[in-house]
């Protein structure tokens, strides 16, 4: 399939390992020029960004300013921008219910897990609108569709994702600018691999219909057909890329 990405500006923030990693791979390897961002792995991001071709930037979801200008980086880079995925993330603390947790501790990883998407989105939409031509996904967590015990503001930041797109979907849409979620399951990741156990990671596993738990690489390809022009119909959707809804999750 060709998806008519040839050229095609991307920012993919949190693109240094990951999901986010294998998405700006694969949007590179289908022609896009790509810009990544990165919190603290600076060589890890610039190794990544020679790979493909692209550039790396830092990017602070505590500060929304850092969004918008990974934004203005990105067309002071390439002269436009055409294609913004929102896969960075801020983890708070695991397992602590919502009534033990600290406000503050909830408005910064509510906040830094939506206002950074918001910002860039923000900032982006003028010259995609200009161009007639723009597509955003948004990267959630079946921690909004599925809940997880202890995740409340990250969960409620995604929930809040999720109404955003539909929208800026609503909004943007005459202007040929699509908007739209992908909820990875878990994934095995970099993190993954490091935090969880195999045993664990089996267990969860059984969870979902295909029995297995996906790689980064599975989980890309979602998003870069709805981030490229081959997609001319759908937008403001909320799409699994997980092998399934786990159950339990």
């Amino acid at each position: 399939m060709n998806l008519h990405i040839t050229n095609r500006v991307a920012l993919v923030t949190g693109g240094s390992q990951g999901i986010g990693r294998a998405i700006a791979e694969q949007l590179a390897g289908d022609g896009a020029r790509v810009v990544l961002t990165y919190h603290s792995e600076k060589e890890r991001a610039d190794a990544v960004a020679a790979k493909i071709g692209g550039r790396a930037v830092r990017l602070s979801l505590d500060d929304p300013q850092s969004s918008i200008d990974a934004v203005k980086a990105t067309i002071a880079a390439f002269g436009s921008i055409d294609i913004l995925v929102n896969n960075a993330v801020m983890w708070g603390r695991p397992g602590v219910n919502v009534e033990d947790m600290p406000l503050d501790e909830w408005q910064r990883v509510f906040r830094g897990n939506l206002e950074g998407a918001y910002a860039a989105i923000q900032v982006a939409l003028p010259p995609m609108r200009a161009q007639k031509w723009g597509r955003i996904a948004n990267v959630s967590s079946g921690v909004a569709l599925d809940g997880v015990t202890g995740q409340g503001p990250y969960g409620a930041a995604k929930s809040a994702l999720h109404g955003l797109t539909a929208i800026v979907s609503r909004e943007a849409g005459a202007d040929n600018v699509l908007a739209n979620v992908v909820v990875p399951g878990i994934t095995i990741t970099e993190r993954m691999a490091k935090h969880v156990t195999p045993e664990l990671q089996a267990a969860r596993a059984a969870g979902y219909p295909i029995k297995r738990l996906l790689a980064p690489d599975e989980v890309a390809p979602t998003v870069v057909f709805l981030c490229s022009g081959a997609n001319t119909a759908v937008t403001g959707e909320i799409v699994r890329a997980s092998g399934g809804r786990p159950y339990p999750y």
